[in-house]
């Protein structure tokens, strides 16, 4: 046990080292530069704003709110990312622990923190890491939700999953995953079953006031012509 924890220890100094070093060596790229120009507007002008983007706004806004304290240079603006990825290491080995054992989590966890793919795409200012740390959050906690029905597990699997839907769309195939697993793994009990429905309507309650605002986005709005169907909504169904 000992061993372990001083492994996992050093796997995530590593990281940190990695996510860190010479953060701001290489200027934004143009979807930074966009995440940039955004995060220092105010909130009223990311959300009016946000409707010629193909993304809700919840990084935007994280952003925002960082800036005002740390400012709006390269490094200031890719340190949340940095933060999201190291946490996200955390979240991959308390996963690989629970479904396998300590040892695959470990092992997870120094393959994912040396993975160039990670390491490039939680060193931008972008909402990359900040989507993979909730969809960890989201997968852990409904794991535990399988074992143990607290009360206080579903209100953190509701959060996270709503806030992980304000990241990026895509993260609604991770709730869809979520109830398939659910069902090849074991039968749900009537118990279980009602307060899932419960949270997944709770989730979709929470995202609702997005709803119309995503439906003048673009990745909608260039679904319903037929010279567009392969850029619009159906191309990012079929991504």
């Amino acid at each position: 046990m000992n061993k372990q924890k001083l492994l996992l220890s050093l796997v995530l100094l590593l990281a940190l080292f990695l996510l860190l070093f010479q953060l701001d060596t290489k200027s934004f790229w143009w979807d930074e530069a966009f995440t940039a120009e955004m995060a220092c507007q105010n909130s009223t002008s990311i959300l009016h704003n946000i409707v010629a983007d193909n993304h809700p706004p919840l990084h935007y806004l994280v952003l925002h709110l960082w800036t005002k304290t740390a400012g709006d240079s390269d490094f200031t603006l890719r340190f949340p990312s940095t933060i999201f990825g190291f946490f996200s290491l955390i979240f991959v080995y308390l996963l690989g622990k629970d479904i396998f054992s300590r040892k695959i989590g470990l092992i997870a966890t120094g393959l994912m923190a040396i993975s160039p793919l990670f390491i490039l795409y939680s060193r931008m200012a972008r909402y990359y890491s900040l989507a993979l740390l909730l969809s960890l959050i989201s997968t852990w906690l409904f794991l535990r939700l399988l074992e143990k029905r607290k009360t206080f597990l579903w209100i953190g699997y509701v959060l996270s999953s709503t806030l992980m839907l304000y990241t990026v769309y895509t993260t609604i195939f991770v709730l869809a995953a979520q109830f398939i697993f659910a069902i090849i793994r074991q039968r749900m009990s009537k118990e279980f079953l009602s307060s899932y429905l419960l949270s997944v309507l709770t989730i979709a309650i929470l995202f609702s006031p997005w709803i119309l605002i995503l439906l003048h986005q673009p990745i909608v709005k260039g679904a319903f012509g037929f010279h567009l169907i392969y850029s619009g909504l159906t191309a990012f169904i079929l991504r």
